[in-house]
């Protein structure tokens, strides 16, 4: 069975990411383009669609609603075979089928605030794996998240159970450290997930090493940076895809 990730895995990752920077490599969103234009029988295709979804959310050109409108007058029919899972933080200003401009049914979401790969959503995403047949999970973090701000300043908290969302985040903030911004901390963080995800499940660690299955992180902007972006900022809206280190599927 794949080890979990190792502290020291994790901070030998920063350094080779090179947190102090954006840590992410923009991919061409190339103009909108019509729906279901990406093959999602593959990985890489699935993340296409997905690239794809998210340049005409940004450009405004989404084609989504009318066909979820078809698909509601002919009747929602009783199975799905979404083509990704994604697991997203649960803040109400990100909604993937939207940020992507899925139809209904094309995407296995998970939430939780933090976008955190708790025992529970990994379980779920082993599921989308096994069962749905996905063939891409997306773990998804966003600008403005106010779980990675809560764990980076440990807010206190009195008859509430939000501090145990604090410790799996504390590894992105740790590593990032006290002079980067609560944005990187929150991309960081979608990366560890992301390795956490990949290499602490067996079956998606085996669906990986066949060619079947591609694990990736992204960054939503969702808000500027006060007073506006930094130039050269991706406009309100995209996703940047942030590297993650690959799996090593174990030995048998």
């Amino acid at each position: 069975m794949a080890e979990a990730v190792s502290r020291r895995d994790l901070f030998r990752f920063a350094a080779a990411a090179g947190v102090g920077s954006a840590l992410g490599f923009g991919l061409d969103h190339g103009g909108p383009r019509p729906a279901a234009a990406a093959d999602t029988s593959t990985p890489a295709g699935a993340l296409q669609a997905l690239v794809e979804g998210n340049a005409r959310f940004v450009a405004h050109t989404m084609t989504s609603f009318n066909q979820d409108l078809n698909i509601i007058n002919a009747g929602v029919p009783d199975s799905h075979e979404p083509f990704a899972a994604i697991l997203s933080c649960a803040d109400a200003r990100v909604s993937p089928e939207f940020v992507f401009d899925q139809v209904m049914g094309d995407l296995f979401i998970t939430r939780l605030a933090g976008n955190i790969a708790s025992s529970e959503i990994i379980a779920s995403l082993e599921y989308a794996v096994a069962v749905l047949n996905v063939r891409l999970i997306m773990v998804l973090g966003h600008g403005a998240c106010g779980a990675v701000a809560a764990a980076d300043r440990r807010t206190p908290v009195d008859k509430t159970q939000i501090s145990a969302l604090y410790a799996p985040i504390r590894v992105a903030v740790n590593i990032a450290g006290s002079g980067a911004s609560f944005d990187a901390k929150a991309r960081l963080n979608a990366q560890v997930q992301a390795i956490l995800i990949q290499d602490s499940s067996r079956l998606i660690a085996e669906r990986i090493g066949a060619g079947t299955l591609g694990v990736a992180a992204g960054f939503y902007n969702l808000v500027p940076t006060p007073p506006g972006p930094p130039p050269g900022a991706p406009p309100n809206g995209t996703v940047t895809l942030l590297p993650i280190t690959p799996v090593t599927p174990a030995a048998p």
